[in-house]
């Protein structure tokens, strides 16, 4: 797996997006259908979250990287 600091951070930021979207998604599903959520979804849930906020702090970086590196030259 690549990590998110070596890819593209605007394709980073549009992947967590996405896949944020889809997790509220099939919450929302699961809550119109009656569905209970297990302990061991929820730490499936947070799992996927905290992943996400690592991306996310690496794509911000490397951003600022960028904007940085643009400045100085």
């Amino acid at each position: 797996m690549v990590k998110p600091e070596h890819r593209d951070p605007g394709r980073v930021l549009d992947e967590t997006a996405t896949s944020i979207k889809k997790l509220i998604q099939d919450l929302e599903n699961r809550e119109r259908e009656g569905a209970v959520v297990t302990a061991a979804e929820i730490r499936n849930i947070a799992g996927q979250l905290q992943a996400h906020v690592e991306d996310l702090l690496a794509a911000s970086t490397s951003l600022r990287a960028v904007k940085s590196k643009g400045a100085s030259d």
